[in-house]
């Protein structure tokens, strides 16, 4: 039996390894692996004490990740750190532990710390930002950016490792050796420095001397990367692909290591799913009365509240998706990626007490590519479907056949849909970047119509089910918001549903008619009653006149929103509106809108849902609402109220999901979602030939290891790998089905503090002010009325002594936002008091806001009130915010330092460059107001922008267009170099997210040239450790300086209103 064997440590010859996320140990003579756990939460990082005797390492046992120690024979483990900020552990000196942590730092760098093994308050240690450390007789040797290479292969950027020296110890650091490769794991053992680097193409074991002279190379790995080497200075062992290695110094001789490994792999065994976690895809059947679903890639059909629950397909190794029930009400069409590619399946329905003798219909099409949504049309075979490509097709599930309708070169075509008598087909589609139109196609004559004039979008349309008229939702009226802190417009609600009569004798719905002021029905014979339902199931051919159908547009009365998602029943339109307020966030609820054209009213069916499906007979509509599933009557009165009653049945609507599971066998789910993920990489990665990377190849390397994945981050650690090769930015895995572990939370105090021996408690020596006025952004300890400032002494909490092993933060475990006692007493021991205060969620915002705000002060300080400061987190939301927040207080200074360190990318940056290349090119003077700038809010001089090697993506882009765009001099380090993006919206079965790079930028001046290796600035500056340990930011220090010689090279507009010209009567 073998497993997935990673991050080994050695300490003689006893090894410690990670494998189902657990701590197992061999020794090299006898070669039989044992667990030394059996958690709950992941371990990783294991490092054996100086004298063998301990093992520390992180785990995810109680959360966040936090370092723990144990016996390494096995034994109870002692829970060491409580940050709340993943540290990892990288090496034990004497009895302290090493780490690194993010815990402190404002932009979310790596510094390193120490914390004894008795526990306690970590120490951070005087190098600044790092992530690995190795010591040698005299000096250090400090890793930078050193993470997994295997990520991101053969990466070149900015942010590639690099390693720093300082060899005699006296704190002065310089670059070790000059590779073109990503480096890792340095080790410092006896008079040379190993490390890992790609330099010659895969990650491989180098050394070099202090000097960074004599290289050598020790491993020769041709496939996988050599990972995770860890060395007791006589040994180095690492792991590559699923296997460990070891390398005797002296020997300098790699074997790959072989052991006796037994296991029950738990976490491979089978097991049931259930919604609404993960529940996929939801449909109502042609009547309304069954659903039809895929939940964790598996079809299911079931009644809505009773009766049996059906699977279809394969149960184990094959996904399915977008599983419908044909208006026939007797098949299930789907898709299944069965043969290693997506196709068609025609499923007989298994109804209960009834036989079934079909078999399955197989319609093949290996080019199908990735189906992201098919309908079928409500009469005949025909089946509207679209692609990956944008293109759409139309299947004929009689003949088998497929017909490339038309495809769209500005994205997805979105919404089609047919008409009640199956002949036309109606898709909104692209007619520039900017515009979008109507079209119908008519599917007996292989001819397409254009039926909307636009004036932006025209799209989602949809027939009404009883031919009489097309609606969709278009942008016409614009009416814009202005904007109230700047003078800037918004146009929010710009849509309304609009409907074009079909038929040239059809009149406008939206004009009422005379009728009797009371209407007695009448009342129908036997025999009228049959030849009225004969006649009901009769659908009538749809008529269209395309003469001048574009100008018979009319628009409902409604009111503008951000409208979408239309559907229709007879005399019913529905469609969904997006609240303002929820259009900028990640997962948008919207309200569902009817209209009814009998009554001439409109109002709001049902809030707050994620999504909807009307039956084909309009009788029923389900509605998801977060993890509720509900199907109501599509026929209610104006403005009726749903139900109130939230237990599942007819009456409330509500579908019990707990009827519903399906079995999982891990390890063939795994097998599945690998061929999933590597198959939406070759669909969608920017260039069609993967640019020149041999992709069959990568998977015929990877694929035979998923069969030793014993866990699901193995299986996420090997997706990393394969995906890595592609060495490319943004190919991300994320999410999925993992083991949970208890998630105990710690109350943040929302300051710095430090043992005091003396006075035997926590000396507060910093307390984070951030955004004052908001209670969840500062520290507790800025109440008002607390009268505790920096200095004072924390003694307990809610009644608990601490100690030198015991801090705060231990006592405000699983407390974060309760409020808690603390005993504290005065610098001067002459008061003692209790204060009560709600602990912190998270501190990372305050610690963000007093960076920001001390970065500001300083230039304003040092610059004498001439510079001003913006720095932008990202390009989202958060750095709109940012931007926003200090460049229109900061606009008027007679110049501008932008700093993007650390930018997580985005979107935005075009909006941002936008404002900042704004030129003032007048003023406006009045007599009692101060001269107002013209173009408004453009900046007053010159700028400069500060960058480093953590700016990335949108930041990249940011950062290269603003030397591209002639703004200013970029100072700092060469940025992180991915600028190929992504739209993440594939999910895996278990909920799992792979990203495919998609949009690769070009720019005039370098081509391709920023992916993979950055933007170099025109001005480099590091921040080397012994400047972070005299308190200094030369990048910052830098930009000031460029930027006041720039003031007096380029002086700003300043108005000449001497000149006033006089008006004088002749």
């Amino acid at each position: 039996m073998n497993a997935y064997y990673r991050q080994p440590a050695i300490y003689k010859d006893q090894v410690v390894f990670i494998a189902e996320d657990d701590l197992w140990t061999f020794n090299l003579k006898d070669k039989v692996a044992r667990r030394l756990t059996a958690n709950l939460g992941m371990i990783r990082y294991p490092q054996f004490s100086p004298d063998g005797k301990q093992i520390a390492f992180t785990s995810t046992e109680e959360g966040t990740s936090e370092i723990y120690i144990m016996p390494s024979e096995g034994g109870e483990a002692k829970r060491l750190t409580y940050l709340g900020a993943y540290p990892y552990t990288l090496r034990w000196k004497g009895s302290k532990i090493i780490f690194a942590s993010q815990h402190s730092s404002p932009l979310q760098h790596y510094n390193l710390y120490e914390i004894d093994s008795e526990g306690g308050s970590p120490v951070e240690l005087p190098y600044g930002r790092a992530t690995h450390i190795s010591f040698g007789e005299k000096g250090v040797v400090l890793g930078r950016n050193t993470g997994n290479p295997a990520r991101w292969k053969r990466y070149r950027g900015g942010t590639a490792g690099y390693l720093l020296v300082d060899k005699n110890g006296d704190g002065k650091f310089k670059k070790l050796i000059d590779l073109k490769g990503n480096f890792a794991h340095p080790m410092w053992i006896g008079n040379r420095i190993y490390f890992i680097c790609d330099h010659e193409g895969i990650g491989n074991i180098y050394s070099c001397t202090p000097e960074g002279k004599d290289l050598q190379k020790h491993s020769n790995h041709k496939d996988f990367y050599a990972r995770g080497a860890y060395s007791d200075g006589k040994s180095i062992i690492w792991h590559a692909g699923a296997d460990l290695w070891l390398m005797d110094i002296k020997e300098n001789k790699p074997r790959k290591l072989s052991f006796a490994y037994s296991s029950p792999m738990v976490q491979r065994q089978h097991k049931f799913v259930s919604p609404p976690k993960n529940l996929e895809d939801i449909y109502l059947s042609p009547d309304g009365g069954s659903i039809s679903f895929a939940l964790r890639g598996k079809a299911l059909v079931s009644g809505n509240w009773e009766g049996s629950v059906q699977q279809y397909g394969f149960k184990q190794g094959v996904r399915y998706r977008l599983p419908q029930i044909l208006p026939d009400g007797k098949h299930l069409l789907l898709l299944s990626d069965e043969p290693g590619y997506e196709r068609f399946e025609i499923h007989p329905l298994r109804k209960d007490f009834e036989k079934v003798s079909e078999e399955v219909v197989i319609i093949d099409n290996p080019d199908l590519g990735r189906v992201t949504n098919f309908v079928p049309a409500p009469k005949g075979s025909l089946v509207a479907i679209e692609n990956h490509r944008c293109e759409l097709i139309v299947l004929d599930l009689e003949s088998k056949e497929f017909k490339n309708i038309d495809r769209n070169g500005f994205g997805l075509i979105w919404a089609f849909n047919w008409s009640p008598d199956g002949r036309w087909l109606t898709y909104s589609i692209n007619r520039d970047r900017n515009t979008r139109h109507i079209i119908i196609w008519d599917s007996q004559e292989n001819q397409s119509h254009i039926v909307s004039k636009p004036v932006l979008n025209d799209t989602v349309p949809v027939f009404d089910p009883e031919g009489k008229y097309l609606y969709f939702a278009s942008v016409r009226n614009l009416n814009p918001l202005r904007d109230s802190i700047q003078f800037d417009f918004i146009y929010p609600n710009s849509y309304k549903p609009y409907l074009i009569p079909l038929r040239k004798d059809l009149r406008s719905p939206f004009i009422p008619e005379s009728k009797p002021f009371e209407t007695k029905p009448e009342i129908p014979k036997k025999e009228d009653k049959i030849e009225e339902k004969e006649q009901k199931e009769e659908v009538k051919p749809v008529e269209i006149d395309f003469d001048g159908i574009c100008d018979r547009l009319i628009e409902f009365p409604v009111q503008p929103g951000i409208i979408g998602g239309l559907g229709a029943i007879k005399d019913r339109l529905f469609y969904v509106n997006v609240p303002l307020e929820d259009s900028m966030n990640e997962e948008s609820k919207f309200d569902l809108m009817c209209y009814d054209l009998n009554k001439l009213e409109g109002w709001t069916y049902a809030k707050d849902i994620t999504d909807y499906d009307l039956s084909q007979d309009g009788s029923a509509i389900l509605i998801r609402q977060k993890d509720k599933v509900r199907v109501i009557s599509a026929k209610l009165e104006p403005k009726a109220e749903l139900p109130a009653d939230a237990t599942p049945g007819k009456k409330s609507g509500y579908i019990d999901l707990n009827r519903f599971s399906v079995e999982i066998v891990p390890i063939q789910e795994w097998q599945q979602m690998f061929k999933e993920a590597w198959r939406l990489q070759t669909q969608h990665y920017w260039v069609e030939d993967m640019a020149g990377i041999d992709w069959q190849k990568v998977f015929d390397r990877y694929y035979p290891i998923v069969e030793r994945c014993a866990c699901r981050s193995d299986f996420s650690d090997l997706m990393w790998e394969m995906q890595g090769e592609l060495g490319t930015s943004h190919c991300y895995e994320f999410g999925g089905d993992y083991r949970q572990s208890p998630n105990y939370r710690i109350g943040k105090l929302g300051i710095d503090y430090r043992y005091n021996a003396r006075k035997k408690g926590y000396e507060i020596i910093r307390i984070l002010k951030g955004d004052y006025w908001l209670s969840e952004n500062r520290s507790p300890f800025m109440n008002p009325g607390l009268n505790v400032s920096e200095g004072w002494i924390i003694k307990a909490v809610n009644g608990i002594p601490v100690t030198k092993t015991i801090p705060p933060e231990r006592l405000t475990l699983n407390l974060a936002g309760q409020q808690v006692q603390l005993t504290v007493s005065s610098p001067d021991n002459k008061e003692e008091k209790v204060v009560t205060i709600p602990t912190m969620k998270d501190e990372l915002q305050a610690r963000y806001r007093d960076w920001v705000e001390a970065n500001r002060e300083y230039v304003h300080k040092v610059s004498k009130g001439k510079l001003g400061y913006v720095h932008i987190p990202d390009m989202q939301k958060d750095g709109l915010i940012e931007f926003h927040r200090y460049f229109l207080a900061e606009v008027d200074y007679e110049g501008l330092i932008i700093d993007v360190r650390n930018n997580g990318g985005g979107s935005v940056s075009g909006l941002l460059l936008q404002k900042l290349a704004r030129k003032r090119i007048g003023y406006d003077k009045t007599r009692w107001w101060d001269d107002n700038p013209y173009l408004d809010n453009a900046p007053m001089g010159p700028m400069v922008c500060i960058t480093d090697e953590h700016a990335g993506s949108d930041g990249d882009i940011f950062s290269h267009s603003f030397k591209l765009l002639g703004l200013g001099k970029l100072i700092g380090k060469r940025t992180w170099g991915g600028v190929i993006g992504i739209w993440p919206r594939h999910w895996l079965v278990d909920g799992t997210i792979t990203t495919q790079p998609e949009f690769s930028f070009w720019f005039k001046d370098v081509g391709w040239g920023v992916e993979n290796y950055g933007t170099d600035p025109d001005i480099e500056v590091d921040i080397m450790p012994q400047d972070y340990v005299q308190g200094k930011d030369p990048q910052l220090d830098v930009a000031i300086k460029t930027c006041l010689a720039e003031i007096k090279k380029n002086p700003p507009l300043k108005p000449d209103f001497s000149k006033i010209p006089r008006k004088t009567l002749p």
